[in-house]
Formats: C-alpha cells, structure tokens, sequence
C-alpha cells in the first residue's frame, strides 16, 4: 500500500486518475476496479491531469518529467524533462488543450506547448516553490498560480505578464487555488488552514472559511454551482484531523456571482456544510466530476475515496450532505431540524473544535457529519496480487461499459513495450455517465440555469461521444 498523492476525473466518462508514491499512475472504474496501470516514473507521482477531451493524461513526478499518456492505450507518447525539478501541479490549457501550465520546485511557472513538449513561455515573478496551477474557465485566459511564497499570482496566459498579485502581506504558504466554473472567483488554501474566497476581477476577498485544523491542501469547486466548495487538510507531522468539509458561499449561486461581478469589496458569510473525517493521514487532493454527484478524495493512508454528493433543494440555499453507500448507513448522521444529537462514538472521533463545529450545523435545513467508510475506496494493489473485484455493482453508474475485463489489471511503460491491449473507447455509449445524476434544482431563481447547464453538457458529451465511436 502506498500513499494516494493526487487524483484527477475523466472529463466525459466515469474514470479516475490516481498518482502514488510506489511511481505509477492507476485508472480506476468507480466500482473500485483497476482498469490500468501506467509505469514509467521513477520518484512520487505528484500531480496528474486529463486533457479537455480525455484522450490524455499527463503526470507530473520528483523525478524531473512530466509523462504524457494515451489513455486510451496506455502508452507513453511523450516524455519532458526539467533535470533537478520536483513537479508539484499540472493542467491542461481549457477549450484546445494546447499547452500544460506545470508547477514545480523552481520559482517558476512554465507552459509547454503538447505538440512538442517544448516551453513555450516562462512565467517569472514567484520569489518560492510554485504549488499549484489553475487555469480561469472557460478558455484559460488567465492563469492562477500559488506558492510557498505566501501569495497567488494571476498571468495573463497569451503573453504570460502578471495582471494582479493576490495576499501579498500574506504568512501563511498557499498550497492550493482552483477557479469557479464562470471563472469569477478563485479559491485558495494554505498552512493558516483558511480557504479563502478571491474576486478575479479585483483581487479582493470575498469569503474566508475557517475550521480546518490543519494546512488546507486542496480545493475544488462544484463544477456548476459557484457557491459549492470541498476542501481537504492534512499536517506532516501532527496538530490535523485530515477532514474533507463542503461549503456554501453566501445563500445561492445566483446572488454569489452577482456579488463577483460588483464592485463592492463587502465580504459575505459561508457556511460548513458537512465535515468527513474518513482518512487517517493527510488529503492531498479533491475533486469534482463533471456532473457534481461524487467527492473524489486522496490521502497519505493510501486510499482515495469517492464520497456521494446530494444538493438537496431549498429556497432560498442549497444545502449539502456527504454520505457513503446505503448499506452503510450509520458512517454517517445526518444534522436536520436541530433535534439531532451526534452519539458518543462520533464525539470519541472528533476533536473539541470538529464537535463545535458538528454543533454548530445542528440548524440547518441538512447536513452531514462522518467519521468513517467510504462510497468506494479505490485502494493500491501489490504488484502480484490479483485484483478482487469489488461488491459495491450499485455504484458503477455505468462504468462497467468501460475498460479491460473483470479481474484484469493493464500495465504499460513504453509505447514499444505495451502489449496490453486499448481501452474499447470506442464501445462508450452515447451519453457518458457523468450527466445523469445532478439532484435537485436551486429555487426559481436558479432552476432554468442549472436545467440548461445540464441540458448542454448531455449535448456536448452526446457529440463526443458520437464522435468517439
């Protein structure tokens, strides 16, 4: 067993990327099943991410490359190295997939064009290690980077200059940043174990969330409710509960991104939503999938988690809760009405400030607090051992159209060496599953938005798929 580092989601089908620290790179169905496993690297797999239309994945490692990988047939189509540089973080450019933004030990930002693995521009101005890269929806026209140097950076990605520095009097290092799906707002997270809430267009804070114990070291927003956030935390030593919280941003999406548009620098409430304290040791990455319906989640005790996400309606919020899968209902309990009381083997499990905290939502509409169990936990496989197929079939959601047989785990290294045999892409029904579980609308003001979103991604994804086959 070793330590998950990082994870990323297929854009159109229900694929899991993981990096470990045993070198290799898994893609994983959500049933828990090894599909593949990419070989090549020689240090800790760092950071991985699928390109636009998921044809490939690209991993970043401390040993000075970043691998570029056919997903499809695991091959390893191109290798760029950077000799003496640990990369930390890599993504794609939106919309084309052009060039990967990768962050690494050097104080600088570098773009790599796909077609050659050459850099195509450098982005100089951090005085630390970069931590994090994110590029601003819809088409990466700038460029959000973090760093141990205690500030956020945004680059205008054309001609790579600075637009703005953001928490230059800053302490605290910034280990994470994510832009929200309009590209309004940025979320950070960093060793004050605060996540901040950015306005893209002024720099300004909009919202600071407070409750992690420890360093937040991931951030992620849901990919089409602005006002949804899940972070995870995690210290090397000690002085962390390693939890995974949802937020809510100010009372609905709507009014959130009215808010980013403005130029009041009035800063709005959140709101922890739920707090899942299923890992041992530090999360080190989370992440939505398209359609918001799972919380994909990795940590240093070598298991990534994939947590269900329900937005339940309301009027005038959206309010949230994690849970893993029914039959095991009692992982987690459920905060409604303010009659709920947490039993004592939860409090056992939770520090003083997770039972403020757990108090503290007793009011809400719902909500959810859990110490244990996940909805399918994706765990590394010895070299030898055969994989066991998981139980969990109610959970696949269709993934079982994807990918090798039952029992089967790929392993590929080189092009010239691969012998493995494709993933039948080709076979992927029309309509990839990501669409098809989005729970509830947000009241009037929001339903038609959030239908359409929905309605366009079964489009989208109905065309790429089309086009696959």
């Amino acid at each position: 067993m070793h330590p998950n580092r990082c994870c990323a989601l297929h854009p159109l089908v229900p694929l899991v990327a993981t990096g470990s620290s045993d070198t290799t790179v898994r893609l994983w169905r959500l049933d828990g099943e090894c599909l593949r496993v990419l070989r090549g690297h020689k240090e800790w797999v760092y950071t991985v991410a699928f390109d636009p239309m998921g044809d490939m994945l690209c991993s970043g490692a401390f040993d000075a490359t970043l691998r570029l990988w056919n997903v499809s047939t695991g091959e390893c189509i191109r290798i760029i190295r950077r000799p003496g540089v640990s990369f930390h973080s890599v993504a794609f450019q939106p919309g084309t997939g052009a060039y990967i933004a990768a962050a690494s030990s050097e104080r600088v930002v570098r773009l790599f064009r796909v077609a050659d693995g050459e850099v195509a521009r450098t982005l100089a101005g951090h005085s630390n290690a970069v931590t994090c890269v994110s590029f601003q929806p819809p088409d990466g026209t700038l460029l959000a980077t973090s760093s141990v140097d205690c500030c956020i950076r945004l680059w205008r990605a054309a001609d790579g200059s600075c637009v703005s520095v953001l928490g230059e009097r800053s302490r605290a290092k910034v280990w994470c940043c994510a832009f929200d799906h309009s590209g309004l707002l940025l979320a950070s997270g960093g060793s004050d174990g605060v996540v901040r809430v950015w306005r893209v267009a002024d720099g300004s804070v909009l919202c600071a969330l407070s409750g992690h114990k420890g360093a937040v070291r991931s951030v992620a927003f849901h990919p089409f409710i602005s006002g949804v956030l899940a972070s995870g935390e995690g210290n090397l030593t000690w002085g962390s509960d390693n939890s995974v919280r949802l937020w809510l941003v100010g009372q609905d999406s709507h009014s959130l991104l009215e808010t980013a548009k403005s130029a009041s620098l009035d800063m709005i409430a959140g709101t922890c939503k739920a707090i899942v304290l299923g890992h041992s040791r530090m999360v080190t990455s989370v992440a939505f999938p398209p359609d918001g319906s799972i919380l994909v989640t990795t940590s240093r005790d070598s298991r990534a988690g994939l947590w269900e996400v329900s937005i339940i309606d309301g009027d005038t919020r959206v309010d949230m809760r994690l849970h893993p899968a029914a039959a095991q209902p009692a992982s987690v309990s459920s905060l409604g009405g303010g009659t709920h009381q947490l039993d004592q083997a939860q409090l056992a499990h939770m520090s003083q400030q997770e039972a403020q905290v757990a108090a503290q939502m007793s009011d809400l509409v719902s909500g959810a607090v859990g110490n244990s169990n996940f909805l399918v936990d994706l765990a590394n496989i010895a070299e030898d051992t055969p994989h066991a197929h998981s139980a969990t079939d109610a959970v696949h959601n269709g993934a079982r159209s994807i990918g090798a047989p039952n029992g089967t785990e790929h392993s590929s290294e080189h092009a010239s060496t691969d012998d493995s045999g494709a993933l039948p892409t080709s076979s992927l029904p029309a309509t990839p599953q990501w669409v098809k579980r989005v729970a509830g609308s947000k009241g009037a003001a929001a339903a038609d938005e959030l239908r359409s979103q929905v309605a366009a991604g079964q489009r989208a994804c109905a065309q790429a798929g089309d086009g696959r086959a």
